[in-house]
C-alpha cells in the first residue's frame, strides 16, 4: 500500500518558509554578534595581558633549551643513559612523594565529609531556607575562590611549616569545590521519591536520606574521586610556601639550579598522576556504571519473581556483604594513618586555630587605602589572562582530543600515547608551568598567559575526549546513512553534542573562573619591576629576578652535600 504524502499549497509553503528563513537569520546574527564581542574581548584581554608574538618567537629557544638542560646530567650525558645517577635520591623523593599524597588523601577526605554536610543546604530542590541556602552557597564560594596555596601560606603562618598547613589547605578548597559539586548534583535528583518520602510524613532528615542520598551517591563518589587526583597535582607546590610534600625538594632544585634533579623530581610526579588517573578513572566508571537507575523509574517490584531471576541480590555472599564496611574501614584506616604520619595532634591544632582567630581579626575590615586603582588594574589583568589563557587552550586541545577519544581512533596503540601525552601536560602544576614560561618570555603577565594555556591544554584534552566518547552515535550514523564523510560525521555529528554538553562550553567557562582564581597565586606585584625586566628575559636575569638558562650552577659536590 502506497503511502500518501500531504502538499501544502504553494501560498502556506511560502509563508512559512519565510518564518523559517527569518528565525534561521536571527539565530545567525546573534551568532556573529557574540562571535564578534568575544573576539573583541580577546583582542582587549591580549592588550591587558602584554602578549608580545615577537618576545615569543625571540625567545622560544629558551623553551626547548630549558627542557634539554633538565634532560642532561652534569657530565653533558643524557639522563635516560644513567639512571643511577639521574635518581640519585629516589628514596628521598619516594618519601616526600608518599607524604604528598598523604596530604592530598586527607584533605580531600576531610573537605568531602564537609562539602557533604552542607551541600544539602546549598542545593535549590533540598534547603529548607532561603536565607540558608545564600549563606551556605557564599561560605563555599569564598573556600572554592581563594587558591589553596594561599591557603597553605595563611596556614603557615598560623600552624607553622609542615604537611598539617598542606592539609588544611586542601580540605578547605575541597570543600568549596566538591560543594558545588555536590549540590549540583542534588539539584538535578529526581524530587518524586521525595515527595513520596515526605507523604508519610517523614521529617526532611529522613527525606534526604532515604529518597535523595541513593540517587546521588554514585555522583559523589565520582567527584571526589576527580577532586583527589586534582588535589596530587596541587599539594606537589605546597611545598614552595613549606606545607610540605615534594614540592619542598622541587623548589630547592629549581632555586639552585639542579636541572636534572628538576626532571627526577617531575617524572615521579607525573607517573603518580598517570597511575592515580588511570585508578580514579577506572572507579569512577565502576561507581557510575553502579549508580542505577531513578527510583521514579523503577517499575513495582515482584519481589518472588524478582528473587528467583537474581538470587545472588537477595543471597548474597558473605564475601560480597562484607566488601563495602572493608572498604570503610580501609578508607578510615588510611586517613587515621595520615593523621597520625603528617603529625596532626589536638594541642596543635587547638594553638593554631587561636593564631588563625587572630590573623582573621588583623584583616578584618578590609581597607585597600590608596591602592585600590591598582588593585583593580591587577584584577583586570588577571581576568585577561584566565581568559586569553584558557581559549587557547581550549581551541589547541580540541583537535588533539579527537585523537585520544575511543570513537575516533578504536586503536589502543595510537590512542594510548596522546592520553599520556595529555596526562603529562596536566600532571605538572600551572605554578611550575609559570616558572618555565618566565625563563623565556621574561616576567609579566604573557608568561601567565602560556602557562595557563599550557596546563588547560592538558586538562581540555581529557575533557573533550571523554565528551567525545559520550556523544550519542545516532547523529553520527545518521549522517554516515546519508553518505556523510568521517569530517562531516565529526564536524556535524560530534561538535554540535560536544559544545552544548557539560563537557564542552561548560567546561570552558569552569576552566576560565578556575584560571581567574589561580592566576592569583603566581602573579608578582609587578609595579615594582623594572621595564627592562618585562621586555627582556636576559634583563631579569642580570637583576638576579629570574635563573640564568645558561647557568648549569651545580656541580658533584653540592649534591653530596645534600645526600
Amino acid at each position: 500500500m502506497a503511502n500518501a504524502i500531504s502538499i501544502l499549497p504553494d501560498q502556506q509553503l511560502a509563508a512559512l518558509n519565510d518564518v523559517y528563513r527569518k528565525a534561521v537569520a536571527r539565530k545567525r546574527l546573534k551568532a556573529t554578534l557574540a562571535a564578534a564581542v568575544f573576539f573583541a574581548a580577546l583582542v582587549i584581554a591580549a592588550i591587558g595581558a602584554e602578549v608580545n608574538l615577537r618576545t615569543l618567537f625571540t625567545y622560544f629557544g629558551n623553551f626547548v633549551s630549558y627542557f634539554d638542560r633538565i634532560l642532561t646530567l652534569e657530565d653533558g650525558t643524557r639522563v635516560w643513559t644513567n639512571f643511577g645517577e639521574w635518581f640519585w635520591g629516589w628514596q628521598k623523593w619516594l618519601k616526600m612523594l608518599g607524604e604528598t599524597i598523604l596530604i592530598s588523601y586527607v584533605g580531600t577526605l576531610i573537605g568531602a565529609v564537609f562539602a557533604f554536610a552542607l551541600n544539602f543546604f546549598a542545593a535549590q530542590n533540598t534547603s529548607p531556607a532561603p536565607w540558608l541556602r545564600f549563606v551556605i552557597r557564599r561560605i563555599l564560594e569564598f573556600a572554592r575562590t581563594v587558591p589553596g596555596i594561599v591557603f597553605a601560606l595563611i596556614f603557615v603562618i598560623a600552624f607553622g611549616l609542615g604537611p598539617m598547613a598542606g592539609v588544611l589547605a586542601i580540605a578547605v578548597h575541597s570543600t568549596g569545590a566538591l560543594g558545588k559539586l555536590f549540590s549540583e548534583i542534588v539539584e538535578n535528583a529526581d524530587m518524586k521519591p521525595v515527595e513520596g518520602v515526605r507523604s508519610t510524613g517523614a521529617s526532611w532528615l529522613s527525606c534526604m536520606r532515604f529518597a535523595v542520598l541513593p540517587q546521588v551517591t554514585a555522583g559523589y563518589a565520582s567527584y571526589a574521586l576527580l577532586r583527589f587526583e586534582i588535589n596530587v597535582r596541587e599539594a606537589s607546590v605546597m611545598g614552595f610556601v613549606g606545607a610540605g610534600g615534594i614540592g619542598q625538594e622541587l623548589v630547592v632544585a629549581i632555586r639552585k639550579f639542579y636541572y636534572s634533579d628538576v626532571s627526577a623530581i617531575l617524572v615521579t610526579i607525573i607517573v603518580t598522576v598517570f597511575v592515580i588517573d588511570i585508578t580514579t578513572g577506572w572507579l569512577r566508571g565502576k561507581t557510575v556504571r553502579q549508580g542505577g537507575t531513578r527510583m521514579s523509574q523503577l517499575p513495582k517490584p515482584d519481589t518472588d519473581a524478582l528473587r528467583t531471576k537474581y538470587p545472588d541480590v537477595f543471597d548474597r555472599p558473605a564475601s560480597a556483604r562484607l566488601a563495602m564496611p572493608a572498604v570503610i574501614l580501609a578508607v578510615l584506616a588510611i586517613f587515621v594513618f595520615g593523621l597520625v604520619d603528617l603529625g596532626f595532634s589536638p594541642a596543635k591544632l587547638v594553638s593554631g586555630l587561636s593564631q588563625l582567630g587572630w590573623i582573621t581579626l588583623m584583616m578584618i575590615p578590609p581597607d585597600p587605602g590608596s591602592s585600590l586603582p591598582a588593585y583593580l588594574a591587577a584584577l583586570g589583568e588577571t581576568l585577561s589572562i584566565a581568559l586569553l589563557g584558557t581559549t587557547l587552550a581550549a581551541v589547541a586541545a580540541l583537535p588533539v582530543s579527537l585523537l585520544a577519544a575511543r570513537n575516533i581512533i578504536p586503536s589502543n596503540l595510537l590512542r594510548f600515547p596522546v592520553r599520556r601525552f595529555l596526562d603529562s601536560i596536566r600532571g605538572v602544576d600551572t605554578l611550575i608551568w609559570a616558572l618555565v614560561w618566565i625563563n623565556v618570555v621574561g616576567l609579566g603577565p604573557f608568561a601567565g598567559v602560556l602557562a595557563i594555556a599550557v596546563s588547560d591544554f592538558g586538562a581540555f584534552g581529557k575533557l573533550f575526549s571523554e565528551a567525545i566518547e559520550a556523544a550519542d552515535r545516532k547523529q553520527v550514523e545518521g549522517i554516515r546513512a546519508s553518505g556523510g564523510s568521517a569530517l562531516h560525521e565529526i564536524r556535524f555529528g560530534l561538535m554540535p553534542q560536544v559544545a552544548s554538553g557539560d563537557r564542552g562550553a561548560g567546561a570552558l567557562f569552569h576552566r576560565v573562573e578556575y584560571a581567574f582564581r589561580h592566576h592569583h597565586r603566581h602573579r608578582r606585584r609587578r609595579r615594582h619591576w623594572p621595564a627592562a625586566s618585562r621586555a627582556n628575559p636576559r634583563a631579569g636575569v642580570a637583576e638576579g629576578l629570574v635563573p640564568d638558562p645558561d647557568d648549569f650552577g651545580r656541580c658533584r659536590r653540592h649534591r653530596l652535600d645534600l645526600r
